[in-house]
């Protein structure tokens, strides 16, 4: 049963290349998305403003979520060209959306204007450079520890993070990206014996699995091939091999802000526009082109003022993000759905049955302060939007 989604144009949208959904407040779009999905199944792209909004969206879809699967592609929620690289839980969140849209068929895929710009790896990427470990599987030690080390995993002492792993005599101990628990793979000499997950902060097991699926650890490879990639096409970017960038990643090292450099790993890269089927629907806020406006300046500024640096030069801001005629090509290939709190004024467009809840005056020293002059006022709650 639909509660705001209107009922007799449950699946109209399918028949325009772009709609207008209108008296949308609040938590309300998140429902109508949801509503929308089970009735006409397929993948929706939600474009957050920004990381804020994308928390937002994502918690009121939770709530009223019962069984799609709701994905986050979010921004790695550092500044453009900064020397800082995003926290391990956010790249594994986003690989961990890559490696599922490949196979997904319906579901709400949340993402924000900055992440949905970016340039980043190949569709391949994902499945070349995912392993997979079963009991019983016969593996040589120092070969797998050498592959970790290739897809980005780093070798630490106690395994606490996701990208880590630790070897203990016959165990290893790893946290795979997109894994919600680290495992602890048992050997005994070069078979698996048994594969347990267990909990980071006790070291204790938990439960025995048969298998497990190692994403690679960053969004870019680091084996000899990207190694080399890397520093070919860096010279033909810069016209030489000097700077710190370059010498570090020779060096096998990868510092703060690496990613912004990722394009360079590869021969060509993608961005999330690509991961999604053609007929997939996209839905964002009126006032999307004011909002890549805006980021593009901001984008610029951020750029004109790391290119200060003579040492670290960051890569042409067009080289990592799309640019905002490519933004609306790509974007123009796809089905479209603006949302917006005002009535819809456009042909065809739905307006839904949701409004702001009006304002509550409470009579604190009464003995019903929620009631008055007769009426009774019924307070609704929903997630929190803040």
């Amino acid at each position: 049963m639909s509660i705001v989604y209107p009922a007799e144009s449950i699946s109209s949208t399918s028949d325009y290349k772009k709609n207008y959904w209108g008296s949308l407040f609040g938590p309300a779009e998140a429902l109508a998305l949801i509503e929308h999905v089970e009735s006409n199944q397929g993948i929706v792209l939600y474009i957050a403003r920004d990381i804020k909004h994308h928390d937002e969206i994502i918690k009121s879809l939770a709530f009223f979520n019962k069984s799609i699967e709701i994905l986050s592609f979010a921004s790695w929620e550092v500044l453009a060209f900064d020397h800082f690289s995003p926290h391990p839980d956010i790249v594994s969140s986003r690989l961990n959306t890559l490696a599922k849209l490949s196979s997904m068929d319906s579901g709400i895929v949340v993402t924000t204007i900055e992440a949905l710009s970016q340039r980043i790896c190949p569709r391949d990427f994902i499945e070349k450079y995912s392993l997979s470990l079963k009991n019983n599987q016969n593996l040589e030690i120092d070969s797998f520890i050498a592959k970790l080390i290739r897809i980005g995993y780093r070798r630490v002492t106690t395994v606490m993070e996701q990208g880590e792993f630790s070897l203990k005599g016959a165990l290893i101990d790893m946290y795979p990206m997109g894994a919600k628990t680290p495992y602890r793979i048992d050997f005994f000499d070069n078979e698996i014996d048994s594969i347990r997950s267990f909990e980071p902060s006790s070291q204790r097991s938990i439960d025995i699995v048969d298998e497990i699926q190692l994403l690679p650890a960053r969004e870019f490879a680091t084996d000899k091939i990207s190694i080399d990639t890397f520093k070919e096409n860096y010279i033909a970017e810069f016209g030489s091999s000097d700077g710190f960038i370059f010498t570090e990643v020779s060096e096998g090292r990868y510092p703060g802000g690496i990613e912004f450099y990722l394009p360079l790993f590869f021969q060509a890269t993608n961005t999330l526009f690509d991961y999604i089927p053609d007929n997939s629907l996209i839905a964002y806020h009126k006032g999307l082109r004011e909002s890549i406006d805006s980021q593009s300046e901001e984008l610029v500024e951020r750029f004109d003022y790391c290119n200060s640096s003579l040492e670290r030069l960051p890569l042409p801001v067009n080289k990592v993000f799309l640019n905002k005629n490519d933004f609306f090509n790509a974007l123009n290939k796809k089905s479209q759905i603006q949302i917006q709190t005002s009535k819809a004024q456009k042909k065809d467009a739905l307006d839904f049955k949701s409004s702001i809840i009006p304002p509550v005056r409470i009579e604190a020293e009464t003995k019903k302060p929620l009631q008055k002059e007769g009426k009774v006022y019924l307070r609704i709650c929903y997630p929190p939007m803040n």
